[in-house]
């Protein structure tokens, strides 16, 4: 179990593996079904810890609870009201996650809703409780086991503002959740005095320390090259901090060390400025429309353009006055994206599915297992026109497409709208036509080491240096100009028999050619392009997609043949269930296998990436072997070299 887990590292001293960013932070979106229900999200709650939830579509309060009050107990951020007590609404704290009750507001009949869950960890969070004494500098204690960057303080005996201390703010002044009010200073708060990693101070304010009255605190941790989680216990998860807004749409880079997956922003200068809420699960998009919403109302979720995911943190691309006032501090507090460690099995990072559609048919939902960062759509038969595939990512938003096989800009799914939920996507208002019409899906999860996703704006320089978080140097990218119809890039940088100086399309099936888009070969953090309109025009926005190979999970590679229709056991350490090939020293299409349409001797289901062309069978291309699969020359290709990626 991750916490426990020992590695023996080459000096012989043995270190604790740390826990994952996914064993104590969830962002889990669910539809309401006004039943008794379970939210499995994977984190222990009997370890301690809070649960926010809130309904997307509809006007309810922030509600939320923690193991210290007890099971149902909730408050609002949005509200001065005292603790309530009700256990329809959350009835169970698990191992797994949490139970639900049919209440409307954390549960309401088909609306979407979404839940944050911060586990009680050290250098993560903590959540304490007291009875007020009113003295001034009284300490509570705490188990955070550093400083904290971020404590969110309310009264739950009596209705009283919240206090919240932030590190950016200071111990003399205090931000209040339900307010949009400026930071304003005040001792009887925090008694003037910086918290500690074993406690902090309180004063005599009636809002944090009134004799006999109740409280509780949720306090964040701000790692500051001091976090201990990940594989070698030696990863930050969570950030506190501010920065000063631009008031355009070019606001600063906020340096985290990481991509966030949540992030809470307060302008703290200013009043009438509310606190904004911005989670990957909902849309944190790059390039697109963001889902908010203001903490300090029950307002539903809102929409716009707010910030920009980088791999090493965020960037406001408005001049909204929320996020991105001109010469204005605001605060935050920032969590990582997951997961930390390398996937151990292809089910977990990849998966793939059929569907048939008719026009008795309209919304299409399929369950992953885990939460889908790409999604690759096409078509195996078509009866109206011509199929397209598409490809839709996360940090692209919601229903964005791309098309693998010619050079268009980013349009819409189908003109529907494709939602990433938790672990599953769903595709609202799906094509469909007179006819049943067949089409595959394969989706992937950004892991360490196995698959990432950036998104970059191009700015015409030789070179341009991007930063990624794949962990490993990518072994393919694929690169596309989501604003303009421009050649799909693909780059095959440490595969044998392709160098740094040639390059595939994507969208075609040339062989590789001598086109240096690489200057350098990349590396386990960054990978450097020319200035080339295909992949770097200035101003211009691109999405790169990254693959690389895992023991036992994924393999890229090439081989080669000299006789041909001769066969060539291709050995990957698995057997796949998902084979892409391409030949690189001739004409060649991009060919896809898996086991969903089948993969047998003389009927192997075959789409191109790069064509419109149906499913096609009756040819042997491959066979499936134990450790890998056979690749038959059935075309009778002599001295021909193939580049692979296979899939367990």
């Amino acid at each position: 179990m991750s916490g426990i887990m020992m590695q023996i590292l080459g000096s012989g001293a043995a270190v604790s593996e740390g826990l994952d960013v996914d064993e104590v932070f969830s962002n889990f979106l669910f539809e309401g079904n006004a039943s008794s229900r379970n939210i499995i999200n994977n984190v222990d709650l009997t370890e301690g810890g809070m649960v926010w939830i809130k309904d997307r579509d509809a006007g309810f309060g922030h509600n939320l609870f923690d193991t210290a009050r007890g099971v149902g107990k909730y408050i609002n951020t949005d509200s001065t009201a005292a603790e309530a007590t009700d256990t329809t609404r959350l009835s169970a704290f698990n191992s797994n996650g949490f139970s639900l009750g049919s209440q409307g507001s954390v549960n309401t009949n088909n609306n979407s809703l979404v839940s944050w869950t911060f586990r009680k960890a050290p250098k993560f969070f903590d959540v304490q409780t007291w009875t007020g004494n009113d003295t001034s500098g009284r300490t509570i204690s705490h188990n955070l086991g550093s400083v904290p960057g971020c404590i969110a303080v309310k009264r739950t005996s009596a209705s009283d503002d919240w206090t919240v201390y932030h590190v950016g703010v200071g111990n003399t002044a205090i931000l209040q959740f339900n307010k949009q009010n400026a930071a304003y200073t005040d001792s009887r708060f925090w008694n003037n005095t910086t918290p500690t990693a074993t406690h902090f101070t309180v004063g005599d304010s009636n809002n944090v320390n009134a004799s006999g009255q109740t409280y509780v605190a949720y306090i964040w941790a701000n790692n500051n090259n001091d976090g201990e989680f990940g594989p070698d216990s030696d990863q930050d998860i969570i950030k506190c901090g501010t920065y000063e807004g631009t008031g355009d749409s070019n606001g600063p880079q906020v340096n985290l060390g990481f991509e966030p997956q949540w992030i809470l922003i307060k302008n703290m200068d200013v009043g009438g400025r509310p606190w904004v809420l911005i989670d990957s699960m909902r849309s944190l998009a790059a390039q697109n429309n963001d889902k908010i919403f203001e903490i300090d109302s029950s307002n539903a979720e809102e929409s716009g353009q707010y910030l920009d995911p980088l791999p090493t943190g965020f960037q406001p691309i408005s001049g909204d006055n929320k996020t991105n006032d001109a010469s204005r501090t605001h605060t935050y507090i920032a969590i990582r994206r997951g997961p930390l460690k390398t996937p151990e099995s292809g089910s977990s990072v990849f998966g793939m599915a059929q569907s048939n559609r008719t026009n008795s048919q309209g919304d299409y939902f399929q369950n992953t297992g885990f939460n889908v960062d790409m999604h690759l759509n096409m078509f195996r038969d078509w009866e109206n026109g011509t199929p397209e595939k598409q490809l839709t990512d996360r940090i692209r938003g919601s229903g964005n497409a791309l098309y693998p096989h010619n050079t268009g800009a980013e349009g819409s799914f189908f003109n529907a709208d494709l939602h990433y939920k938790s672990n599953a996507y769903k595709v609202v208002n799906y094509f469909q036509t007179s006819s049943s019409t067949k089409s595959m899906h394969w989706y992937w999860k950004r892991a360490p080491s196995y698959f990432d996703i950036v998104a970059y704006k191009g700015n015409g320089s030789n070179p341009h240096s991007i930063s990624h978080n794949l962990g490993v140097v990518p072994e393919m990218i694929w690169i596309k100009s989501r604003d303009n119809g421009r050649t799909w890039t693909s780059s095959v940088p440490t595969a044998s028999g392709i160098s740094t100086t040639q390059r595939l399309l994507l969208n075609g099936n040339n062989a590789a050619v001598d086109q240096a888009y690489f200057p350098s070969q990349p590396t386990a953090t960054t990978f450097s392009i020319i200035a080339d309109s295909d992949i770097n025009a200035n101003g211009e926005n691109y999405i790169a997609y990254l693959f690389a190979s895992v023991a036992g999970v994924s393999k890229l590679g090439t081989f080669s043949f000299s006789s041909g229709g001769s066969s060539t056991n291709v050995t990957c350490g698995f057997q796949p269930r998902f084979i892409l090939l391409k030949k690189y020293n001739g004409t060649g299409n991009w060919h896809m296998f898996d086991t969903s349409r089948g993969i047998a001797s003389g009927n192997d289901h075959r789409l191109e990436l790069d064509t419109t062309d149906q499913d096609n069978d009756g040819f042997d291309w491959v066979d499936l072997i134990s450790d890998g699969f056979t690749f038959n020359d059935i075309m009778g290709e002599a001295n021909s070299s193939y580049l692979f990626y296979a899939i367990a």
